[in-house]
């Protein structure tokens, strides 16, 4: 759960200079499969909240050979759940940035 009002405060956040605009489409790629861990987001779309701030979200669900970082910095995804393998990717000189730690 706090992940799911981390993301969403997040998204609001980053996302605010849109919701007076269109409607401006954003992928979410799980780290796994679609499963309870990522219920808060499944509930926030279905609660409408995503769309009240102009947010049309799609849900990736994680298939294998994907890499999440890799798919965000080509933007094949607007942002990613990942590991602590993101640091990593950071260390690699990968132009990631982690926006919230949830452990």
């Amino acid at each position: 759960m706090k992940k799911t009002i981390l993301l969403f405060l997040i998204l609001c956040t980053v996302l605010s200079k849109s919701i007076l605009a269109n409607t401006q489409k954003v992928s979410l790629q799980l780290e796994w499969k679609h499963q309870f861990e990522f219920a808060g987001f499944y509930a926030a779309v279905e609660k409408g909240y995503y769309e009240d701030i102009g947010i049309e979200l799609e849900i990736k669900e994680f298939h294998d050979g994907i890499n999440i970082s890799q798919d965000v910095l080509n933007g094949k995804s607007t942002f990613g759940i990942s590991s602590s393998a993101l640091i990593l990717e950071r260390l690699n000189n990968k132009p990631v940035v982690l926006i919230a730690s949830y452990f």
